[in-house]
């Protein structure tokens, strides 16, 4: 917040030294509060994914808004990292999951079991992005939008 109050120039400075990362604790919280996963186990759970911290709290409770109408809690558990893909992705995604050819076998009586959807879900993001972690910043599959990466844009910033 006391970045957001400080003069532009200072705000700038901010986002050139590429500290856009949230505060990890209020992700833990919610997270905690959310689905009841103790802070060490969400720990272990959030580390198996290197940028979960700079994606943004109300995306990821807008993702568990949404999953939720559809995945049981406990299953949501299981694969947590779906929540921090980008709301419009995962919807889009969601909604084309049923007419997907070569999942016959996550199917009960032609519709996807519950149980299947979130990973399948995070499957099919990754998948776009080549599995390079990259999706949860951006729909395109090479990640070149990933601005929100402090890591990027440090490496940007440091070719010639």
């Amino acid at each position: 917040l006391n970045t957001l109050v400080t003069p532009k120039r200072n705000f700038e400075r901010f986002l050139r030294a590429g500290f856009r990362q949230n505060s990890t604790k209020d992700t833990m919280f919610f997270l905690n509060n959310h689905y009841g996963i103790s802070f060490p186990e969400l720990r272990k759970k959030l580390d198996k994914h290197p940028y979960w911290g700079t994606v943004s709290l109300i995306e990821i409770g807008r993702n568990a808004k949404f999953l939720s109408k559809y995945i049981p809690r406990e299953e949501l558990i299981d694969c947590l990292l779906v929540l921090f893909y980008p709301s419009q992705r995962i919807q889009e995604e969601f909604f084309k999951l049923q007419s997907r050819e070569g999942i016959d076998c996550c199917k009960e009586n032609g519709r996807i079991k519950t149980k299947f959807i979130a990973p399948l879900l995070t499957y099919f993001l990754e998948k776009e992005a080549n599995f390079s972690m990259l999706g949860i910043w951006s729909g395109e599959a090479d990640g070149s939008e990933a601005t929100d990466a402090p890591h990027v844009y440090r490496e940007s910033q440091a070719q010639p």
